[in-house]
């Protein structure tokens, strides 16, 4: 593991932004292939927007964390520092998601697997969510290695 570990989300809450971008990226060369070459520019934000994501990052030598919004490959966010660790954990974080009509329910329950560092002061900082258990375990190990502490597996309990 690197100096500085990145962990790109899989579940991005600006998907309309994305989807934007993709659309303009689409209009914009469409357009000036067929028309003007002025509706190149319409790609530009597009492109802009279509790279849009977001994640996590923790420089473990000046021990640091940030959530970030990246923009095509700069990355933006404000650095937190990291309290003195006691353990880091992984956990099941169930999401549901509900819809009501008229006379039509829906709820949609997910898992996701979550990577807490938690300090002696008992605060917690997020260093990921996984949709793969196996991926959220060893990614967990590595990190409690890298700042020597226990890695404690709270799916066991769960499953």
């Amino acid at each position: 593991m690197n100096k500085i570990y990145t962990h790109k989300s899989p579940f991005f809450a600006l998907f309309q932004f994305k989807m934007l971008g993709y659309l303009l990226l689409v209009i914009g060369i469409y357009n000036s292939l067929s028309t003007d070459y002025g509706y190149i520019f319409i790609s530009l934000p597009g492109l802009l927007l279509a790279s849009l994501s977001d994640g996590i990052q923790i420089d473990f030598e000046k021990k640091l964390s940030r959530e970030y919004i990246s923009i095509a490959w700069i990355k933006f966010g404000k650095w937190n520092l990291i309290p003195d660790t006691d353990y880091v954990t992984v956990y099941i974080q169930n999401l549901s998601q509900g819809m009501n009509m008229v006379s039509i329910t829906s709820n949609n329950p997910s898992a996701s697997y979550k990577i807490s560092i938690i300090g002696k002061d008992e605060s917690q900082t997020d260093a990921g969510t996984y949709k793969s258990k196996d991926a959220a375990l060893k990614i967990a190990e590595q990190i409690s290695k890298k700042f020597n502490v226990e890695c404690i597996n709270n799916i066991k309990i769960a499953d």
